[in-house]
C-alpha cells in the first residue's frame, strides 16, 4: 500500500470540501480504491507437499464412503430376505387353499342339486365334470409356481450381486405384483384374496427399498 499516496487523495479531499465548505469525502473504501493506493503482489507458494495430504484426505473420504454403502447394502439385504421370506409363507398359504376351494365347491355344487332335484337321483358323473372345470377355471399353480420362481431368482441375485441390480429387482417386483393379481383373481376365495392383500402390501413395500439400490 502506498501511504503517502492515500494521504494525499486524503488531504485534496478535505481541501475540496473546504473550498466548497461541502461535508468532508472519502470513506477509506474509497481512498483504498483509487489508482495506485492498493498494489496486488502475486505470492508465489509451493504446493508440492499439500498434494498428498490432499490425496490421502480424498482416500480416506472415499474409503469411507464406500464402507458406508456396503453397510447401508447389508441392511437393505437383511430387510429384502426379511420380506421375502413373508412373501413365501403367504405363498404358500395360498397354495394350501388350492384343494379346500375346489371341495368347497363341490359341496356345494352336490347340496345345490340335490336342493333342485329333489326327489331325483343325482348323476355323479354331472359333479364330477362340473367340478372338474370349476377346479380348472380357479386354479392358479402356475402362478404359484412362478412366484416361487421369482422368489428364488431374487435371492440368487441379491447372492450374487457384483454390480448394480435394481433394475433386475424392480423387474422382478412387476412379475410378482402380476402373478399375484392373477392369482387372486383366480382363487375365488376370501381367505386367498384377503392372503394376496398382504402379499401386495409387503411387495410394494419391496418395491419401496428397491428405490435405494442402484
Amino acid at each position: 500500500m502506498d501511504h503517502n499516496l492515500a494521504k494525499t487523495y486524503h488531504a485534496a479531499l478535505n481541501e475540496i470540501s473546504d473550498t466548497l465548505r461541502l461535508a468532508r469525502l472519502g470513506t477509506v473504501a474509497e481512498i483504498a480504491a483509487y489508482p495506485g493506493v492498493l498494489t496486488p503482489v502475486e505470492i508465489e507458494s509451493d504446493m508440492s507437499g499439500v498434494r498428498p495430504l490432499l490425496l490421502k484426505a480424498l482416500e480416506d473420504a472415499l474409503r469411507q464412503f464406500v464402507a458406508m454403502r456396503e453397510a447401508e447394502g447389508e441392511h437393505l439385504k437383511v430387510d429384502f430376505l426379511a420380506r421375502l421370506k413373508v412373501l413365501e409363507e403367504h405363498v404358500e398359504a395360498i397354495a394350501a387353499l388350492g384343494p379346500e376351494i375346489v371341495e368347497r365347491y363341490r359341496e356345494r355344487l352336490q347340496k345345490t342339486l340335490a336342493e333342485l332335484l329333489a326327489e331325483t337321483e343325482i348323476d355323479p358323473a354331472r359333479i364330477i365334470q362340473e367340478t372338474a372345470i370349476y377346479a380348472d377355471k380357479v386354479n392358479y399353480t402356475e402362478e404359484i409356481v412362478r412366484l416361487r420362481s421369482h422368489f428364488q431368482q431374487f435371492r440368487q441375485i441379491l447372492a450374487e450381486a457384483a454390480e448394480p441390480v435394481g433394475r433386475k429387482l424392480d423387474f422382478l417386483i412387476q412379475e410378482m405384483n402380476r402373478e399375484i393379481n392373477t392369482t387372486a383373481s383366480k382363487a375365488n376365495s376370501t381367505q386367498a384374496t384377503r392372503t394376496a392383500v398382504e402379499v401386495k402390501s409387503e411387495i410394494e413395500k419391496l418395491r419401496e427399498q428397491i428405490q435405494n439400490v442402484e
